[in-house]
């Protein structure tokens, strides 16, 4: 149907994105319904790397919601995210639609890393020290509601193994 949407949606379920066909001019409860149906109303939609969850009466058309767009679906409303880099740990509140890139330069920044120093710096979780996060990943992939938070390492993205 030529006014179907297609769309990437990310979850706390996957770290991958799930393909997903829905009208467009269905609104944000009607795609959180196709996602949740039992407990849609608990959740919140946001698009890739925005700051707010979409009002679930909207249409997703009206919403800047087009063909092909990320958006996150999650019970949390943010992910508090702490990163642990040389024994300092910083933290910071994102919504679950950031993604790791943007996760990555915002500990860059708090621990003042440029150049050199930041060019080869990945984040990883603690249980899985030899897996590098995809840029590409929500953070909220990574954050389970009700707890709503991250830990993450920054480290080399070689691991030197002694």
């Amino acid at each position: 149907m030529p006014n179907d949407i297609e769309l990437y949606i990310h979850t706390d379920e996957n770290h991958e994105p799930k393909l997903l066909k829905v009208p467009h001019d269905a609104t944000v409860a009607d795609l959180l319904k196709s996602i949740a149906p039992e407990g849609h109303h608990e959740y919140h939609l946001v698009i890739e790397d925005e700051e707010d969850a979409k009002e679930h009466h909207h249409r997703l058309c009206d919403c800047g919601i087009h063909h092909r767009r990320h958006v996150h679906c999650h019970r949390c409303r943010h992910v508090h995210v702490a990163v642990s880099f040389n024994g300092v740990d910083h933290d910071h509140q994102f919504t679950p639609a950031a993604t790791i890139a943007r996760v990555l330069e915002w500990a860059l920044k708090k621990f003042n890393l440029t150049g050199h120093d930041a060019a080869r710096k990945v984040l990883r979780l603690p249980d899985h020290p030899n897996d590098t996060l995809p840029p590409e990943a929500h953070i909220g992939s990574y954050a389970k509601a009700p707890k709503c938070d991250v830990h993450l390492n920054l480290t080399d993205d070689k691991n030197v193994n002694g």
